[in-house]
């Protein structure tokens, strides 16, 4: 029900992601069904700052399941952290190629991908297995940009973003 009543809302803030005991941030590649370094994660400057929208955030320590069939972090298990470190995974919105703004049209719109996503959970953790293609469709192929980022880190910051009289949507 909770999934449902918030199924419209995307959540604008940033994050910031620190390393694990690898030095770096790690990212899951699809392609080659491995965590790799985040691009953006090296020796001298090792933190990943992520800007929303966020449809869905979720980060755990040692569960890949939420329910016993919606295996949401599956990589906690399939592929253990070799020392202690957190999963994130996220869902952000202006991601897909087909999404160019934060508008309450965009917001529904998106509805149907976001359950999707999420119900390809319940299919053994797939969800971490889909990308957008140049048009924004969902697919198990791999190609284009990976709906869900899974990140694989020693913790995070939120930082929130409220709304403003300035407020740009264009900009998260």
């Amino acid at each position: 029900m909770a999934a449902e009543q918030n199924s419209t809302k995307w959540y604008r803030g940033s994050v910031k992601l620190t390393p694990a005991s690898t030095g770096i941030v790690q990212i899951y590649d699809p392609k080659t069904k491995s965590f790799i370094s985040h691009p953006e994660s090296t020796k001298d400057s090792p933190t990943v700052h992520v800007d929303g929208p966020f449809a869905y955030f979720l980060s755990t320590v040692n569960v890949d399941r939420l329910e016993p069939a919606f295996r949401i972090a599956p990589l906690v298990r399939s592929i253990p952290p070799e020392a202690p470190a957190c999963d994130i995974l996220i869902v952000r919105p202006l991601r897909d190629p087909s999404v160019s703004e934060n508008t309450v049209e965009a917001r529904t719109a998106y509805v149907p991908k976001t359950w999707k996503i999420l119900m390809s959970a319940y299919q053994d953790g797939a969800h971490i297995d889909l990308f957008y293609n140049e048009t924004g469709e969902l697919s198990s192929d791999a190609g284009g940009v990976t709906a869900v980022e899974y990140f694989r880190c020693s913790g995070w910051e939120w930082a929130p973003v409220r709304y403003s009289s300035t407020y740009n949507p264009h900009r998260y």
